[in-house]
């Protein structure tokens, strides 16, 4: 089926059409859950204004699809569900459903979406599994499954992302079901599919199964108007709506600085991406060094962060960014290969992990974060090209993928992603500057060659992947450099932006994608220059933007009910083009940046705020405590004793219903007291009335007692 996707691909060119490897324009959804929150969140938010029930799921941010996070659905009992809409109605009309699923668990007799009321109101059901794949069910009657009894929708993978989608196309007749941009299966039908009202459970149990296990992102449905096509949603790099813009990356390039580093020219150096800044780390101007620098401004300026950073001075060695981690690993210290590995989350402190990883000692692998790992593949180990491949989570532990991968060892090439597959490509073997491309769909266990011939043969560059394409430049062939930049939006084919660019005039650079819409390349080697202390920059780089931080306060937090305060956002480092939601912890929500807001039944609420930039989403939390409404006091009061003779001494008793929190007594002889329950002593004779005063929050009241004591 891969190779019938590239085929139909090549023949798409050849027919001049164009292919884009971002994907078209989408209209809104009618529904759409990016699923993103904080870890372990339990608020879902549903785009097209549909309140989302949630049970037993929660965000999760460790196995992420698209965006901060995706939902973490636990099996039986763990689901979403959004409320009876016409939405769900498809009727004849046109409609799409498609979601993306990193499934952790095989789950028979379950549903990720369907809108079914039992066995006499069936509407639909996408991806209802048994035997390992998923189905479409469609209805028109409500009690058989007469448009699609069980229409393939392909295999599903477990740890593994993929999307599916099912497009109905009323000009073709057509309903049609695809996995990651691939049709799998179609059935001809023009029925009205019946409505069985209700509402649209998302990973629910539908047969007694164990329901859905694994994550799910991007669910989005689309109803009415015109007939959407598969290449509008695959590949699918970003969100929904915030999709990169198109940028003519690698054509053009920008020299931002001559003179970079202050201690000199370098190359072999790795350079990381990590949360918006870049560092560049270790390499070589012929003394190898160990030094860190960073920049905060996409590389117009340079600041030397660590002089001598921990780890031994070395070149080629190989860097990841992984889980808000930076890892550096093996390279050469000018006589020897290493296998150890560090970490860093400051680029200053660096640790040391394992002085001697499960792989053999190597510089100039290639390195890629892909499927949530790390990959380390090939390299040269003491004058042998390696073709292993080896994965970690942590940096220390390593795991064996593949002993020797059907591709020619190799080091100083390329690997990157696509979509779901990844890719390796060109580089030095030991008989040959390479020219080919390979492709894995499975995590890298088996590939097979995409190209023989996809571009000149050559090595000393590095692979990025950058919206939705693989790309590189610059390298040498032994005879001389190649300065040319070449990109791939299938692994196939390989586009030539620009056939001589002078700044690719070098080899033993570093290049790095930033915010994927940009590349940055530092340093490197020619034969004229020796090496080099420039840094060069092509694509689409958007202002520096500092990280919001979602904060808020309030008048007052506790009070009674009704209870009503004025909640006013404090977050810091917005610019003004910022979206603002509230959850009152009472099901109400907002989107204003402050807000009065009165809970009107007595309990604890948590208050949950978000301010998002749309590269980033902050949250911040406060409780609110609502008590029960207070009544104003009733005084009343007794004494003992009432009657004797001078001097006499009364005890005076507050029995005051409401709760007063203050009192004042009057004791008819001029004296008064503020105590809940005092004692008096009259000295002179005669009848003396009393006046009580209770108070509280919610008024006072009086009570007096008329010649209440006779004094003899």
């Amino acid at each position: 089926m891969k190779q019938t996707y590239k085929l139909i691909f090549i023949t798409l060119l050849l027919l001049g059409l164009c292919v884009s490897g971002v994907q078209a324009t989408l209209p809104p959804p009618d529904m759409l859950l990016h699923m993103n929150g904080p870890a372990d969140g339990t608020v879902f938010v549903d785009e097209g204004g549909k309140t989302v029930t949630v049970n037993g799921v929660t965000t999760n941010q460790t196995i992420k699809i698209l965006g901060s996070a995706a939902g973490k659905f636990n099996g039986f009992g763990s689901n979403l569900s959004l409320p009876a809409s016409s939405d769900w109605d498809f009727g004849d009309g046109n409609f799409t459903v498609m979601w993306w699923e990193y499934r952790t668990s095989a789950s028979d007799w379950s549903a990720v979406m369907d809108y079914y009321g039992g066995e006499s109101a069936r509407g639909w059901m996408v991806a209802y599994t048994t035997a390992g794949h998923n189905y479409l069910f469609v209805s028109s009657n409500g009690t058989s499954w007469d448009v699609a009894a069980g229409l393939d929708m392909g295999t599903y993978d477990l740890n593994t992302r993929n999307q599916y989608a099912v497009i109905r196309n009323t000009s073709l007749g057509t309903i049609k079901t695809y996995k990651n941009g691939v049709e799998i299966a179609s059935v001809t039908s023009s029925a009205a599919i019946y409505n069985p009202g209700g509402e649209l459970d998302i990973a629910g149990d539908v047969s007694g199964g164990y329901g859905y296990t694994g994550r799910l992102d991007e669910a989005a449905i689309w109803k009415g108007g015109p007939a959407l096509t598969i290449d509008q949603l695959y590949p699918m790099t970003t969100e929904i709506g915030t999709q990169a813009p198109q940028w003519d990356i690698g054509n053009n390039w920008t020299l931002v600085n001559n003179a970079a580093f202050s201690t000199g020219g370098r190359g072999g150096s790795t350079v990381l991406n990590f949360n918006g800044t870049l560092y560049s780390i270790a390499g070589s101007a012929g003394i190898r060094t160990n030094e860190t620098y960073k920049s905060s401004n996409n590389g117009k300026t340079w600041t030397l962060v660590n002089a001598s950073s921990g780890f031994s001075n070395r070149s080629f060695a190989f860097g990841w960014v992984y889980h808000d981690v930076m890892y550096l690993a093996g390279g050469n210290d000018g006589t020897k290969n290493l296998n150890d590995t560090w970490s860093s989350t400051d680029g200053d402190i660096w640790t040391l992990l394992n002085s001697s990883a499960g792989w053999s000692i190597r510089h100039a692998a290639m390195p890629l974060v892909y499927d949530d790992k790390m990959y380390l593949m090939g390299g040269n180990h003491d004058s042998t090209e390696m073709a292993d491949i080896w994965t970690s989570t942590d940096g220390n532990v390593w795991t064996q993928v593949s002993t020797t991968a059907v591709w020619p060892g190799r080091e100083l090439g390329g690997a990157g992603y696509i979509g779901p597959a990844m890719y390796v490509w060109g580089g030095l073997s030991s008989t040959d500057y390479l020219t080919d491309t390979w492709e894995s769909d499975n995590k890298g266990v088996t590939w097979y060659q995409t190209n023989t011939t996809g571009f000149r043969g050559r090595y000393g560059f590095n692979g990025v992947s950058v919206d939705s394409r693989i790309m590189f430049g610059a390298g040498t062939n032994a005879t001389s450099t190649v300065p040319n930049f070449l990109l791939s939006t299938n692994g196939t084919i390989w586009t030539e932006t620009n056939s001589s660019i002078v700044p690719f005039d070098r080899y033993y650079t570093s290049t790095v994608a930033v915010n994927n819409s940009g590349i940055v390349m530092v340093g490197g080697y020619n034969a004229t220059s020796g090496f080099l202390n420039d840094v060069w920059v092509s694509g689409d780089f958007p202002p520096i933007i500092n990280p919001i931080t979602a904060d808020f306060s309030s008048f007052n937090t506790q009070g009674t009910a009704p209870f009503t305060t004025y909640l006013y956002d404090t977050s810091t480092n917005l610019t003004g083009s910022e979206t603002f939601g509230w959850d009152l912890g009472d099901g109400n929500m907002s989107t204003a940046q402050n807000l009065f807001f009165t809970w009107n039944i007595t309990g604890e609420y948590v208050v949950n705020h978000s301010v998002s930039n749309g590269l980033s989403t902050s949250y911040s939390q406060a409780n609110v405590t609502v008590g029960t409404p207070v009544s104003a006091p009733v005084a009343s009061f007794y004494g003992s004793p009432t009657t004797g003779n001078v001097p006499l001494t009364v005890s005076f008793t507050d029995v005051s219903s409401n709760t007063p929190t203050s009192w004042n007594w009057s004791f008819g002889d001029g004296i008064y007291s503020e105590l809940q329950n005092p004692t008096h002593q009259y000295t002179r004779s005669g009848f003396r009335t009393v006046n009580l005063t209770a108070t509280n929050s919610a008024g006072s009241n009086v009570t007096t007692r008329l010649k209440f004591v006779k004094v003899s």
